[in-house]
């Protein structure tokens, strides 16, 4: 897949549930759909047919997490659906992004696993390094997937 074709913006691929007006939560009962994406369109000299944006939002302040018993909650999948844009006439191209959110939450699941795992790191506030950890073991698998994908 060529950059001229698609740009993937990662905030820090397919289901969701309502966070707010322009934001949507991964879950499995919900498939990003083609009405999800409501971004201004780019350039029509770019030839982009995809512009979507995943990120992961994170509430790890010590006095909102020292009596959780998990940390599973405090770590979500979100599709920024205003940021977002596709060419209505690639079906293609929403299976990719629902893929591509697939694997973001792949990396949501790993790094709440990592930080329940090392919770008395995350309460003493060192969780970058966690963080970090599992964003560039997403990246290998972002970039593999990338490549057997074009």
């Amino acid at each position: 897949m060529s950059f001229e074709t698609l740009t993937l913006i990662a905030l820090t691929a397919s289901c969701l549930t309502a966070v707010g007006q322009d934001k949507l939560e991964w879950t499995e009962k919900r498939k990003l759909e083609m009405n999800d994406f409501r971004g201004t369109p780019p350039d029509p000299s770019t030839n982009q047919t995809l512009i979507a944006r995943f990120g992961l939002e994170m509430n790890l302040r010590k006095s909102d997490i020292e009596r959780l018993t998990t940390l599973n909650g405090q770590v979500a999948n979100i599709f920024s659906s205003v940021d977002s844009w596709i060419d209505w006439r690639e079906q293609s191209r929403l299976r990719y992004a629902r893929t591509l959110f697939d694997l973001n939450e792949w990396k949501a699941r790993e790094l709440r696993k990592r930080l329940n795992e090392n919770r008395k790191r995350v309460l003493e506030g060192d969780y970058q390094t966690i963080e970090e950890e599992v964003r560039k073991e997403f990246d290998k698998i972002i970039r593999d997937y990338e490549n057997e994908s074009s």
